[in-house]
């Protein structure tokens, strides 16, 4: 299954999405000026074109008052700047992803937020080899899969592994090779409590970015029915 996503679609989200995670930025600052950049935000967006890429929820976190973002709105910003970053390697903005730790710098620090040239980069944007990408997504979707294995019954462990691949090859037309298994299985064994902690919700968050690239469901929160 290809890569559904144009660069510029591509380019467009991670801009987005790395809009958003500024967004929530601005909660946590004592710059006195965040209050007036946060209402900035949704209107650059449309202004360099990526208004009508806004999905519904994202267009309800920038509307939110500052100050007033709800416990779920917070995450959803939070993991923003994540699912950006992925786009942003997918783009070979970012050069390295680990899969167990999160990427540093934020994505808001990587785009010229709230500056004109952003656009120069949707217009450039070009995306690595798809088999880079598939590569990628093998790992995601494995890492993802040994620690929510690693949580359960010995005895239950085949048969969440069993449905995972099944996910894999359903989502993204992909089966992995015994050598990507064995590489997941001990980056997963090697990792501490806390790198398995953080792992875990890295994985999620990049497994439904990597979802949305590799399909033409309209929205991005949200599976079309």
């Amino acid at each position: 299954m290809p890569v559904r996503r144009t660069p510029a679609q591509v380019a467009k989200r991670a801009v987005i999405l790395a809009a958003l995670s500024m967004r929530g930025s601005f909660e946590v600052t004592s710059d006195p000026r965040a209050r007036k950049f946060s209402t900035h935000l949704l209107p650059w967006l449309t202004k360099i074109g990526c208004g009508s890429e806004v999905d519904p929820f994202e267009r309800e976190q920038f509307q939110t008052p500052y100050g007033t973002l709800s416990e779920s709105q917070w995450l959803d910003v939070r993991s923003a700047g994540e699912a950006s970053n992925f786009y942003l390697w997918t783009l070979q903005v970012v050069k390295r992803i680990d899969l167990k730790s999160v990427t540093e710098p934020p994505a808001y620090e990587r785009l010229p937020i709230l500056r004109p040239e952003c656009s120069e980069i949707i217009d450039s944007a070009r995306l690595r080899p798809v088999s880079d990408v598939e590569s990628m997504v093998i790992q995601i979707v494995l890492v993802r899969s040994l620690l929510q294995e690693s949580r359960l019954d010995p005895a239950a462990r085949p048969v969440l592994r069993r449905a995972n691949l099944a996910i894999l090859k359903k989502e993204f037309g992909l089966t992995p090779p015994n050598a990507a298994i064995s590489y997941a299985e001990g980056m997963v064994y090697d990792m501490t409590p806390e790198e398995r902690s953080t792992a875990s919700g890295l994985s999620y968050i990049r497994h439904h970015a990597a979802g949305w690239l590799f399909s033409d469901r309209s929205t991005y929160y949200e599976r079309d029915e």
